[in-house]
C-alpha cells in the first residue's frame, strides 16, 4: 500500500478523499487560510490533528485502563477484549465503507478521467483504512501489556503494534468482502435502498448477539477459573504468551490479509464503476420523486410547488421541494391556526423523507440502541437468576425505573451520531433555500426537534418498556420514569440541534461526512465519559438499593433533570429568537 504514494495521481486522489472524509476541519482550515503556501499543508494538518493526535490520546487512555487488569491471572480476558473490539470495529465502519466506495457523489468525477478504477479503489481504501485502524488502537495496548506481564519484555510493544495493524487490516478486509456482497445484492435487487438497510440492520443485530454471547460466556469462564484456582487460556492468549506464538500469529495473519487483498484487487477494474452506476442510477432502481408540496390548507399563505429543487438524497433518487408565497389579504385566528397546522404537517412529511437512508437508519437509530443492550442484557440475565436482587429492585422500583430510563436516554441522545445532530445537515442545499421562505426559525427548529427526537425514541421506548415488564416495575413508576426520559431526550436533542445549525454541512458526499465533523479525540472523550457516567449510575443503583434510599435518589435525579431541562430551554429560546437562520 505504501508504494502507491510514489504515484502522484494516487496521492492526489487520496488527498482529495481525505478532504471529503473531514469536511468540518477542511472547511474551517480553508476559511481561515491555514493551508499555507501549498495545499499539502492542509493534508498534513488533517493527518496530524484528526488522526495522529487523537490516536495517541486513545492509546494512553486505554493503556491506563488495561494496566490495572491482571491479564496474567485471567488470560482469557485478552481473547474476549480483542474479539469485542474487532466486532465493534466492523459494526461501526461497515456502512461507512459502503458510503465512501459506492454512495459518494465525487466518484462521478473520476469516471471521465484516464485513471484506472483500481487506483481510485485503492485511494479510497487507504482513507477508510486510516479511520478503521484507529479504532483498533486498544488492541495495541492490551496485547503489549499482556505480553509484558507474561515475561516477554519490551519486545511486547512491537508485537502489540503489529497485532494492532493486522487487526485493523483484517477489519478492512472483512468490510471489503461484506461490501462486495452488499454491492452485488443491491445491484441485483430493484429495491436497493431497502435491501441495503435490511442487510445493515441484520449485520448490526448479528454483531450485538455475538458480543452479548461473548459477554455472558466469558464472564462465566473467568469466574469459574478464579473459583477453581486455574488459569484458562483462549486461542489468542495461548499464542500471545510466547515469542514463537506471536511470530506465527503475525505471519499467518499477514499472509491471509495479503492473499485476500490480492484477490479483491484482481477483479476491481471494469466492475467498480459499473456497480456504482447501477447502485446510484441503475435501471433496476425506481427513482423516488419525493416532492413535498408543503402547503397550508384553508388560507392564502400557501406553500405551493413552483420548482423542482434537489435535496440530493444518497440513494441516487432526488427529493424535491417547491415552496411559494401567495398574496395575503386578511386572516382570522382560525385561518392562522389552520396555516400553522398545515405547515407543521408538511414539514413533518418533508423531514421524514430525509431519514429514509440506510446509513441514517443504521448509525443514528439502530446503532444507538446497541449500547444500552450491551449494558443491560447481561445484567438482566443475571438478575432473573437471583431472587433476592430482583426483589430488592422491585422494592425500590421507582429509583430503578428512573436510572434505567436515564441511562438509555443518555446512550441514545448523547453520542455524536444521534439523529438530532445531523437532521439539519440532511437538508443539503435546501437548507439555504428554506432560509429564504416565510418560515420562522422557531417553526423550522421545532419541526426538526420533534421529528429527530420522536424517530430516535421509538426503539428505545420499546426497549425500556420491555425491561420494565421483564423486571416487574409498577405502572406509576413506569409513567414517572418515561416522563423524565422524554424531558431528558428533548433537552439533549435540542442542544445537538443547535450544534447542527451552527455547524451545518450542505456539500457532503455521504452521510458519514456529517458524522466526521467533531474532532475524533473529542468524540472519544465524550464516548468515554458517557460510559463512565452510565456505569456509575448502574453501580449507584446496586449500592443505594442496599441502603433503602431509593426515594431520595429518585428525587435528586428528578431535580437534576429539571435543572438541565431549564438550561436547554433557555438555550433554545435564545437561539430561536434570532431573526436569521
Amino acid at each position: 500500500m505504501f508504494k502507491n504514494f510514489k504515484n502522484p495521481i494516487f496521492k492526489q486522489v487520496f488527498y482529495f478523499n481525505l478532504l471529503y472524509a473531514n469536511p468540518t476541519i477542511t472547511a474551517n482550515a480553508m476559511k481561515k487560510k491555514q493551508y499555507g503556501d501549498t495545499p499539502e499543508d492542509i493534508f498534513r494538518r488533517l493527518l496530524m490533528k484528526s488522526y495522529l493526535m487523537s490516536s495517541v490520546f486513545v492509546l494512553v487512555v486505554y493503556t491506563l485502563i488495561f494496566l490495572v487488569i491482571p491479564l496474567n491471572k485471567a488470560p482469557y480476558y485478552l481473547d474476549y477484549t480483542i474479539l469485542v473490539f474487532f466486532l465493534l470495529c466492523i459494526l461501526q465502519t461497515f456502512t461507512y465503507f459502503f458510503n465512501v466506495f459506492y454512495n459518494s457523489k465525487d466518484i462521478e468525477g473520476y469516471m471521465s478521467l484516464p485513471i484506472e478504477e483500481s487506483l481510485v479503489y485503492r485511494a479510497k481504501m487507504a482513507v477508510v483504512a486510516i479511520a478503521t485502524i484507529q479504532m483498533a488502537i486498544p488492541i495495541w495496548s492490551i496485547t503489549s501489556i499482556y505480553g509484558f506481564k507474561m515475561g516477554l519484555g519490551y519486545i511486547s510493544i512491537l508485537y502489540g503494534f503489529l497485532d494492532f495493524v493486522l487487526a485493523g487490516s483484517l477489519v478492512v478486509i472483512v468490510n471489503m468482502i461484506l461490501m462486495e456482497g452488499l454491492a452485488k445484492t443491491s445491484v441485483l435487487s430493484k429495491f436497493k435502498n431497502g435491501i441495503i438497510t435490511a442487510i445493515n440492520i441484520v449485520a448490526t443485530l448479528a454483531n450485538i448477539s455475538i458480543i452479548v454471547f461473548l459477554q455472558t460466556t466469558s464472564k462465566a469462564r473467568i469466574l469459574s477459573s478464579q473459583i477453581e484456582g486455574r488459569v484458562e487460556y483462549g486461542f489468542i492468549s495461548s499464542l500471545a504468551k510466547s515469542h514463537m506464538g506471536n511470530l506465527g500469529l503475525i505471519l499467518v495473519l499477514s499472509l491471509v490479509i495479503l492473499g485476500i487483498y490480492a484477490l479483491i484487487m484482481k477483479s476491481v477494474n471494469g466492475r467498480f464503476y459499473d456497480y456504482i452506476r447501477k447502485i446510484q442510477d441503475g435501471s433496476g432502481q425506481k427513482k423516488r420523486p419525493a416532492k413535498e408540496n408543503m402547503e397550508a390548507s384553508h388560507n392564502k399563505v400557501a406553500l405551493e410547488s413552483i420548482s423542482d429543487f434537489s435535496i440530493g438524497s444518497e440513494n441516487g433518487s432526488e427529493a424535491r421541494i417547491g415552496l411559494g408565497l401567495a398574496n395575503e389579504t386578511s386572516q382570522t385566528k382560525e385561518d392562522k391556526k389552520g396555516q400553522a397546522s398545515g405547515l407543521g404537517f408538511s414539514l413533518f412529511k418533508y423531514n421524514l423523507s430525509l431519514i429514509n437512508e440506510p446509513t441514517v437508519i443504521t448509525q443514528s437509530i439502530v446503532m444507538n440502541c446497541a449500547m444500552p443492550i450491551f449494558l443491560f442484557l447481561p445484567v438482566l440475565m443475571d438478575i432473573r437468576k437471583e431472587a433476592a436482587t430482583l426483589e430488592l429492585i422491585r422494592t425500590n422500583s421507582g429509583m430503578a425505573a428512573v436510572i434505567i430510563a436515564l441511562v438509555v436516554a443518555i446512550f441514545i441522545n448523547a453520542f455524536s451520531t444521534t439523529l438530532s445532530s445531523i437532521v439539519v445537515s440532511l437538508d443539503r442545499e435546501n437548507y439555504y433555500y428554506i432560509k429564504s421562505l416565510p418560515i420562522s426559525r422557531k417553526q423550522y427548529f421545532m419541526s426538526k426537534l420533534i421529528i429527530s427526537t420522536g424517530i430516535n425514541s421509538i426503539l428505545p421506548m420499546i426497549l425500556i418498556l420491555g425491561v420494565y415488564i421483564y423486571v416487574g416495575i409498577p405502572v406509576f413508576d413506569i409513567v414517572y420514569a418515561l416522563v423524565l426520559y422524554i424531558i431528558l431526550c428533548l433537552s439533549i436533542s435540542s442542544l445537538w440541534l443547535i450544534y447542527d445549525f451552527k455547524n451545518v454541512v450542505t456539500d457532503w458526499q455521504n452521510v458519514s461526512d456529517i458524522y466526521g465533523r467533531l474532532n475524533k479525540a473529542l468524540v472519544f472523550v465524550l464516548t468515554f465519559l458517557i460510559f463512565i457516567v452510565c456505569f456509575a449510575m448502574v453501580m449507584l443503583l446496586s449500592f443505594v438499593l442496599s441502603l433503602g434510599l431509593g426515594t431520595q435518589i429518585r428525587s435528586a435525579f428528578t431535580i437534576l433533570i429539571l435543572i438541565f431541562a431549564i438550561f436547554s430551554l433557555s438555550r433554545v429560546r435564545n437561539f430561536t429568537k434570532k431573526s436569521g437562520y
